[in-house]
C-alpha cells in the first residue's frame, strides 16, 4: 500500500493505531486544536515522480458538520444551528470537496459519545449519494442503509472514550472481590446540576427496585467532591467511580438517555464512558440497556445473562436478583472477567467490522 496516502486526525489514529500502523500505507496526521489546512496542498503532492494512486481522508462528525455547515473543515461556528435545508449542506459540501482530486475518498467516520448532529442524522444518506468517492462508518444513524454505509456499530464509542478519557494509560486492572459492601447497589445518578435527570433516574431506581432502596447507594459522599471538570479528558472522576463502586455488590448503570429512549430500536443510541467502565473493571453490573443494543455487544464478543424490552423486565429481573444476590454473582462472575478481556482485546484488534470496511475501501473493493 506504498501509493496510497490515509489523512486522518489524532483522535481518529489514536484508537485506532494498530490497525493504521499494520497497513504500511502513508499517513498524515491532523490535530483538531491546530487548523492544519495543509491537506488542501496535498492534492498535487508527488513521492519522487509518481502520484499517489488513492488518498483516504478521515473526518469524524464534528468536522462533517462544519463542511456541510460552512463549507470549511474547521468552522464549528454554525454547529448549533439547526434546521439548514439540504441544498446548503450540498452547496457547502461541494465548495469542500472540489478542491481535490479525483483519486480522493472521504470516509465519515462517526465514533462520538455524544448526541448527534445535524446534518449526520439527516444529511448522510444524500451526502453518500452525492458520489462514489463517499463513505460513511457510524453507530447512530438508524433508519439509513447504503452500499457504502457500515452502521450500527455501537462499539464505536466505546474505544474512543478508552483513549479520550485516559483508561489507555493503564494496564489491565486486576480485580478482587470486597469484603462485606456496605450496600447491596450503587447508581450514579449524573452531575448536580442536571437536576431533572437525577430526579428521573431516581424514580426509575426506586420503581425498579420496588421502592426499597434502603440497600441501594445513589448520592456522592460528603468527604470526596468530584466536580465535574474532573469527568474531562484523563480526569480522575471515572477512576473515583470505579474505588467507590466497590462500597456496593452490584452496580446498576444507567447509559446516556432515559430508559424509555433506549427501548427504542437503535434510536440514535450511542454508548458512553459509563458503559466501558462496566466493561473496563469485572466488579459486577447491570446495564440498563435494552436488548437490541446488549445483542450489538453480543456481536462483537462481550456476554451478558439477561435481556430487557420494558422497564418491567428490569424490575421482575431485580426482585428476582434480590432474593439471593451472591448466587446471581457467583453465576455471572465469568461474563464479567470475560467482558473486561474481550474489551482489552477489541482495544488492541485490527480486525473489527470498521477496519475491514477500511481496507476494502483501500483496496477498491467498495
Amino acid at each position: 500500500m506504498e501509493n496510497k496516502l490515509i489523512i486522518l486526525s489524532d483522535e481518529i489514529y489514536k484508537f485506532n493505531k494498530i490497525y493504521f500502523d499494520s497497513l504500511g500505507a502513508h499517513l498524515k496526521i491532523y490535530k483538531n486544536k491546530s487548523n492544519d489546512d495543509s491537506f488542501y496542498r496535498i492534492n498535487h503532492h508527488k513521492r519522487g515522480h509518481e502520484q499517489y494512486r488513492d488518498i483516504i481522508f478521515l473526518f469524524d462528525d464534528l468536522r462533517f458538520d462544519s463542511i456541510c455547515k460552512t463549507g470549511n473543515f474547521w468552522d464549528m461556528s454554525k454547529h448549533s444551528t439547526r434546521k439548514i435545508p439540504n441544498d446548503v449542506y450540498r452547496e457547502n459540501y461541494k465548495r469542500f470537496f472540489d478542491r481535490f482530486g479525483p483519486n480522493w475518498k472521504f470516509v465519515l467516520l462517526d465514533f462520538n459519545n455524544e448526541p448527534i448532529q445535524e446534518p449526520s442524522l439527516n444529511f448522510t444518506k444524500e451526502w453518500l449519494d452525492l458520489d462514489g468517492r463517499n463513505f460513511c462508518i457510524s453507530q447512530r444513524i438508524p433508519s439509513q442503509s447504503h452500499v457504502r454505509l457500515l452502521n450500527g456499530l455501537v462499539y464505536l464509542p466505546l474505544i474512543n472514550c478508552f483513549q479520550k478519557y485516559g483508561f489507555c494509560q493503564f494496564d489491565k486492572l486486576d480485580y478482587s472481590r470486597p469484603i462485606n459492601p456496605k450496600y447491596d447497589f450503587i447508581t450514579y445518578l449524573g452531575h448536580t446540576d442536571k437536576i431533572e435527570k437525577r430526579k428521573y433516574r431516581l424514580e426509575r431506581i426506586s420503581q425498579i427496585l420496588d421502592n426499597n432502596i434502603s440497600k441501594l447507594k445513589y448520592k456522592d459522599s460528603e468527604q470526596i467532591i468530584i466536580s465535574q471538570s474532573d469527568y474531562f479528558d484523563g480526569g480522575t472522576g471515572h477512576y473515583w467511580n470505579l474505588l467507590n463502586s466497590l462500597s456496593a455488590k452490584i452496580r446498576l448503570i444507567f447509559e446516556n438517555s432515559d430508559l424509555e429512549r433506549s427501548f427504542t430500536f437503535m434510536d440514535d443510541y450511542f454508548l458512553t464512558e459509563k458503559t466501558l467502565k462496566c466493561l473496563y473493571y469485572p466488579h459486577p453490573y447491570i446495564l440498563f440497556l435494552h436488548d437490541s443494543v446488549l445483542d450489538k455487544l453480543r456481536e462483537v464478543g462481550f456476554r451478558f445473562s439477561y435481556n430487557a424490552k420494558t422497564l418491567n423486565d428490569f424490575v421482575e429481573l431485580l426482585t428476582e436478583l434480590k432474593l439471593d444476590i451472591p448466587n446471581w454473582i457467583g453465576k455471572n462472575q465469568d461474563d464479567f472477567n470475560h467482558n473486561q478481556n474481550n474489551l482489552f482485546k477489541m482495544i488492541n484488534s485490527k480486525n473489527l467490522p470498521h477496519h475491514l470496511f477500511i481496507t476494502k475501501i483501500l483496496n477498491r473493493e467498495i
